[in-house]
This record gives C-alpha cells, structure tokens and sequence, in this order.
C-alpha cells in the first residue's frame, strides 16, 4: 500500500477533487526517479492534482519531468528558526536621483538692487506683504524634498524659486524681483538585493513565483547600496528583471548653513509577484 504524506478532498462547484502531497527532506535535490514514483501513486488512488515539496529542491531533469506531467514542485521558503532555514533577498534595482548643480537668475521689471554681502543661495526672498519667505537656497532645497521640481534625468531651466511673487531687501528699501533657477539632475542606477527578514512560504520551482501572505525586509541604508550593489551604467542592460525598484531622493543642504549635508529619503515599488533569490547557507552571502 502507497504511504500519502498530505491529501486534501475539496469540492468545487458539483466536482469533487483529490490532491495529493508528497514532502522529501532529502539532503540533495530530489532526482527524476522520485518524481516519477510519485507520479505513479497519483493515478493510482486517481488524485486530480499531485505535488511534491522539497527543501533541496529538484533536478532539473526532475522539473522537465514534472512539468510534462502535470505535477507541481515546491521549496519551503522561511527564514524561521528550523532545520530548513533560508536565507531569501528581493532582487532590486534601485535609482538614486540627485540635484548635482544649479544656477540662480535674477531678474526685474525696472530698476532692483540686491545685497553683495552675502551669497546668492543665502539671500533672503520676501512676499508682497514683505513677510520673509526664507533663502533662496532653503526655498529651493524644499521645493526639490517636496517633489515640485522636475526629477527627470537632465537639464530644466527657468524654474521659479517661489510659488509667489517675491521681493527682495537691499538696506531698508523692498524691490519687486524675479528670482529662477536652472538646474542639472542626475540618475545613477544600482543593482542587487534586498535581505528578507521574514518570510514564510513556498517557491513554485517551475516558475520561480513565491506563494506568501507577507513579507518584512531587513534594514538597508543608501551606503549599503552604494558600497554592496553593482553599478549599472542602463537597467535596460539587466538580463534578468528586478522584483522591486527602489527610488532614493537626494537632498543636498544647500539652506543658510550650506554644509553640503546629504539626506536621502527610500522609497520602495512593488511589482507584481515576487521572484526570489535563494541560499541555502543560513548566513547571507558577504
């Protein structure tokens, strides 16, 4: 008599159907021979669908065979504490996108004076009621943090300071001026995975899809990325598809101190399904 691991009888609408599950906890991949075997238990007790789970995996002339028979393979994917723990990353690109440069134009309608004693970047604007509105160089970092200027890879110019018309202070007499900037940004990409904290779930092996509830990543940090990832002059250039795109916004301080300070600020993008990379080693790769 044929030993089952897991059977399962469900109904579907006036259909009744039988699946049957066989678990392998070999310490190789499971070979073509097992597959097979199994294939014949499921026409023997007439199972509408068979599948077979392995932490090693399969062959690959054990997923040809599976795949032409209609049996699925499983791999448990969980980074629990157990025999079977794996350490699973999210292959990612990510984009970092910075304000390399930029350049201030004044303008007036008549005639304007401006301070000399102090850097363009740290001259104060003004609104019309004359309530200071803060630098230039505050003005524009905020604009750039808060998405209002474009970050399309390239030059944009004449784009305005402020969202009002603005003023400026020369001594103790306001002038009505026109203040604009161009600038240059810059995109550069980086390829390579994020750690998975937590998951539990199973890998398709025939398709490489990953059937999880949820997931949690680890920490990574704009350095980890720019020190670990590999540096991609083109995503176009990737020969395989990234799971996820990470975007990182880099905000320079170019306010009243102008330390040059660097922020960035993550954003991650899902995709549909989830691809997986997989080690069987407990310990993420170095």
């Amino acid at each position: 008599m044929r030993q089952i691991d897991v059977s399962v009888r469900q109904r579907a609408g006036q259909f009744d159907l039988l699946i049957v599950i066989d678990c392998k906890d070999y310490g190789e991949p499971v070979d073509v021979k097992s597959v097979e075997e199994f294939m014949g238990l499921v026409q023997d007790v007439g199972a509408n669908k068979g599948a077979m789970v392995a932490p090693n995996g399969f062959t690959p002339a054990a997923k040809t065979r599976a795949e032409k028979a209609g049996v699925d393979l499983f791999r448990p994917v969980d980074t629990g504490e157990h025999q079977w723990k794996a350490y699973a990353a999210l292959p990612a690109l990510c984009v970092f996108t910075e304000l390399a440069k930029f350049s201030i134009s004044f303008s007036w309608s008549g005639y304007g004076a401006i301070p000399t004693d102090v850097h363009p970047r740290d001259l104060i604007l003004y609104d019309e009621s004359e309530r200071a509105l803060g630098s230039i160089g505050v003005l524009l970092q905020r604009k750039w943090r808060d998405g209002k200027l474009p970050r399309g890879e390239g030059f944009h110019n004449n784009l305005p300071v402020a969202d009002c018309a603005t003023k400026v202070k020369a001594g103790d007499t306001f002038s009505v001026i026109n203040v604009t900037a161009s600038i240059k940004v810059e995109h550069r990409f980086y390829f390579g995975s994020i750690p998975l904290a937590q998951i539990s779930g199973f890998r398709n092996e025939l398709t490489g899809t990953v059937i999880a509830k949820r997931l949690l990543t680890d920490f990574i940090t704009p350095r980890d990325v720019e020190e670990k990832w590999q540096r991609i002059s083109d995503p176009k250039e990737l020969a395989v598809k990234p799971a996820t795109t990470v975007h990182a916004v880099i905000t320079l301080d170019i306010g009243d101190a102008g330390s040059g300070h660097r922020s960035v600020a993550f954003g991650i993008e899902a995709k549909d399904g989830l691809n997986l990379e997989l080690n069987s080693d407990a310990n993420p790769p170095s």
